[in-house]
């Protein structure tokens, strides 16, 4: 897939405190994701639907369900110790 770029940074030292504070900070957000990705798959469903029947995506469905896998992704990443970029609580949708 050529329209899909991952750019991944990290230090090479990390503090216990902050593994800790992760594990806080992903449960936290991994409780955000979980009720926003209910939404996102009621919109990917709903997106389904609208494909059938006009033959075309709607933006803002799209939208809303990409920006919930881009927030999954990056809580993965983070959580994972792989960056030490924090996701926000709240995604960006």
């Amino acid at each position: 897939m050529k329209t899909v770029k991952i750019t991944v940074t990290s230090a090479e030292k990390a503090s216990r405190w902050e593994v800790i504070f992760r594990l806080v900070w992903a449960t936290l957000c991994g409780i955000v994701l979980m009720v926003v990705g209910i939404l996102a798959g009621i919109a990917v469903i709903a997106q389904m639907l609208y494909v059938l029947i006009f033959g075309k995506r709607h933006k803002k469905l799209n939208t809303f369900a990409t920006n919930w896998l881009i927030a999954f992704s990056e809580l993965g990443f983070y959580k994972n110790l792989c960056t030490d970029e924090r996701p926000p609580l709240l995604p960006k949708l």
